[in-house]
């Protein structure tokens, strides 16, 4: 499990929105746009997004724009990717499955070779997806010792001026004379939730590369990048047990419905060089600047009790018309390198990237917001991540097999291993003709991951594993 700290903090945040039914950020949402994926590209994903000193086509924009300065022949490109996130979780003892996915445009692009009498000169233009925020969760199980509606209102404890949800829904009131709250519905009850996130990070890139010297490939990449984010999440818990049913108390169940919806746009600059040290053998070293990022966000929550007379109450009356709040977030610098070598029937690539988490930011936004910057110095560290792969041309024929091996360790500090998205890759290619080919890729992936439910509550355990189709066909001339 994650640190103490990140708990302590994470429960003390989740339980003042509880309270107050209003919404907040957290330092998971500049993680969320920090996070480097999977790429676009079925060549590159076979071969475990390894090929950032090897290729020349247009998804290598991505992982280094020096890779279009080595490609002779004009290139334009078209790919699908499609991903299913699948979620084991336990919670309270109990385990529950769900699934989520999601199919989109994975890049559209076109390269330009122009003829040179020497050395190389390229440019790109096209749309990439970069980042898939599709995930699913459901759960469900008996809690013998809290409930929700304690952290809203703690029985006994001092009741704040303004007023809970709790009250708003009758399942708790407050004594005047002592000041505290009067709150015992505490324990015991049937829980159950769903929580769906979707929406995805692309990029508008303008791409240029040349062969500066002999061998030596430079390239940059100007990114223009836009996408959503929605999260979705049902929350409720009732008296299975039939132990509430003294008025006012006679509670019978109770149902919270939360939902974000974010509009993104931003800007970044990749930038990276090649060294070709032999005919078959390249070094590659790529940087990629923050992204500057600003986020529209609006956020609606309701929710409903029900008592066994059958009266309900509604919080709030009339339902919700949202909140909106605006907000920039900044992203680490990203420093990769990476090398690849073989023969004309084989080649072997590796690269690594060093990412630090810490240096995530937000700005232009409220005090409260910005007080999360100290949080993220303290939740999260500098990673490596570490990508591997392999591609074999079958002789005689106008295939090739690719495989490869992906680990992207988690950013927050005091993590396990387990915690660690690890991917197995696997992808054919085929040269239908000289200038027309197809690439097929797929990734498994797999890590261990948990989430606050509220308060300080949260799942056992979340075993997740994703599949990943890439498809991609490519004209050259």
């Amino acid at each position: 499990m994650k640190t103490t700290m990140m708990k302590v903090w994470c429960a003390l945040s989740l339980l003042m929105i509880a309270a107050t039914g209003a919404f907040g950020q957290f330092p998971e949402d500049a993680l969320r746009y920090s996070w480097q994926e999977l790429g676009p590209g079925g060549r590159s994903l076979g071969m475990g997004t390894a090929g950032m000193s090897f290729l020349d086509d247009y998804s290598s924009i991505y992982w280094n724009p020096a890779g279009i300065g080595q490609t002779k022949m004009s290139d334009f490109s078209f790919g699908l990717s499609h991903l299913s996130h699948e979620n084991n979780a336990t919670y309270m003892g109990t385990e529950n499955s769900f699934t989520n996915s999601e199919t989109s445009l994975d890049h559209l692009g076109l390269v330009y070779a122009i003829p040179t009498a020497r050395g190389s000169l390229s440019f790109a233009i096209g749309y990439d997806r970069t980042n898939d925020y599709t995930t699913g969760l459901s759960f469900a199980g008996f809690n013998p010792g809290s409930n929700i509606i304690q952290s809203w209102a703690p029985d006994g404890q001092t009741y704040p001026p303004y007023i809970t949800r709790a009250e708003a829904l009758e399942l708790a009131f407050v004594d005047t004379i002592n000041g505290t709250f009067i709150s015992p519905i505490d324990d015991s009850v049937d829980q159950a939730g769903t929580t769906l996130e979707g929406g995805g990070l692309s990029r508008f890139s303008l791409t240029g590369a040349t062969e500066a010297a002999r061998n030596l490939y430079v390239g940059l990449s100007l990114n223009f990048l836009s996408g959503s984010y929605s999260y979705s999440n049902r929350f409720s818990e009732s008296d299975g047990l039939g132990l509430y049913q003294n008025f006012p108390f006679d509670f019978n169940n109770l149902e919270v419905r939360d939902i974000v919806e974010a509009d993104i746009s931003g800007f970044n600059i990749n930038t990276g060089i090649i060294y070709k040290i032999s005919p078959h053998a390249r070094f590659a070293f790529t940087v990629k600047t923050p992204s500057w990022i600003t986020v529209q966000e609006r956020f609606t929550s309701e929710a409903t009790s029900w008592f066994d007379d059958g009266s309900s109450r509604t919080d709030p009356v009339g339902g919700d018309y949202g909140s909106y709040t605006e907000y920039d977030v900044t992203t680490p610098w990203v420093f990769s390198t990476g090398l690849s070598g073989g023969t004309p029937a084989f080649t072997l690539a590796g690269a690594v990237e060093f990412i630090d988490y810490t240096q995530m930011e937000f700005n232009d936004a409220t005090n409260s917001l910005l007080d999360l910057n100290t949080d993220i110095k303290q939740l999260y560290r500098s990673t490596v991540n570490i990508r591997l792969g392999g591609e074999v041309r079958i002789p005689q024929t106008d295939f090739s097999l690719r495989a490869g091996y992906i680990l992207l360790p988690s950013p927050y500090e005091g993590d396990p291993t387990s915690f660690d998205r690890t991917y197995i890759t696997g992808g054919i290619g085929l040269n239908v003709v000289s200038s027309f080919g197809i690439d097929l890729a797929y990734a498994h992936g797999s890590w261990e991951a948990f989430r606050w439910v509220y308060g300080d509550t949260y799942t056992d355990l979340e075993e997740i594993t994703t599949h990943t189709f890439k498809g991609t066909v490519s004209y050259r001339f």
